[in-house]
């Protein structure tokens, strides 16, 4: 970790209210080294970052998370997202294969939505 003191008129923009999204992750069949990821996807709006923690730790039922806001501002049409917490387990596969970003999201299996 490093710490600086920053200049804050050096920023050019904010999002007041940004989406979240959460990506809840579970290994169907952990005792299996090679088994997949799934992953069950949520957008949150309309809350802050402290209640988007307290709602995934509410609803992660033993499975990690991974916490990100949603970024639409760097190329328009094409949002963006910036970890908060967690780890995606994709990234570890994807450092032992040189997987690309594009790459590592096309992997991903999504679980149905529950409501």
């Amino acid at each position: 970790m490093w710490v600086h003191g920053v200049d804050p008129r050096n920023t050019r923009w904010e999002v007041l209210h940004p989406a979240y999204r959460v990506y809840f992750w579970q290994q169907p069949h952990p005792e299996n080294p090679h088994s997949i990821w799934i992953s069950d996807e949520w957008e949150i709006g309309d809350a802050d970052v402290d209640e988007v923690l307290n709602w995934a730790r509410d609803n992660a039922a033993g499975r990690r998370f991974v916490v990100y806001v949603r970024i639409d501002t760097v190329r328009p049409g094409e949002p963006g997202l910036v970890r908060l917490l967690g780890t995606d387990p994709l990234d570890e596969l994807s450092e032992n294969m040189s997987t690309s970003l594009e790459g590592r999201f096309a992997q991903r299996v999504r679980l149905p939505v529950r409501r």
